[in-house]
């Protein structure tokens, strides 16, 4: 079939879909076949994905959505990029002493820092009669430090560390194989 020049456009069309469901299932090509072609047994649904993915038409096509991929991760990539620097960069002094619907009305990029919260209220009295209410807001906010490791990660910083780290030592024994006995 990969010699095969001249195949209609709807059999394009179908082995393209094949192709897009090979990428959402995860690469499993059977999978992807007899989702396009439900009656195909599993063999001759890993026989034609393979022929399928051989085809120039479709090695075209596979390279369109490789490309597209790519620059979707690296949009991906400077966007998480960008989170992590304004985490690190982040003024959380703008939370503090404020009231619950204070912290409510801060910005948005604001509101996105914080990971957790508690709020207490403490009822007090005097010996006058009079009352009165105290409400305590804890915020808990992303971790700087752990913003900073993950960037450094992303920049690579830490890749000659882990390079040497993996480092593998061959031991060759040489001699007879009577000596080892």
């Amino acid at each position: 079939m990969a010699e095969r020049k001249n195949i209609q456009e709807t059999t394009l069309n179908k082995y393209k879909l094949c192709i897009d469901e090979y990428y959402a299932n995860g690469f499993k090509p059977k999978d992807a076949y007899q989702a396009i072609y439900k009656d195909a047994n599993d063999n001759t649904a890993n026989n034609m994905m393979s022929k399928i993915i051989k085809l120039p038409q479709m090695q075209l096509y596979i390279e369109q959505k490789n490309e597209i991929l790519r620059a979707e991760s690296e949009h991906r990539r400077l966007k998480l990029r960008g989170v992590l620097e304004s985490w690190i960069n982040a003024d959380v002094t703008q939370a503090l002493c404020l009231s619950a619907d204070k912290i409510k009305e801060l910005p948005e990029e604001v509101r996105k820092l914080v990971t957790g919260f508690e709020t207490s209220k403490t009822t007090f009295g005097n010996d006058n009669g009079a009352t009165g209410e105290k409400e305590t807001i804890k915020l808990r906010f992303v971790s700087k430090e752990k913003a900073a490791d993950l960037l450094s990660r992303h920049y690579g910083m830490f890749k000659a560390d882990n390079e040497q780290q993996s480092n593998k030592v061959t031991i060759v024994i040489e001699g007879d194989s009577e000596d080892l006995d």
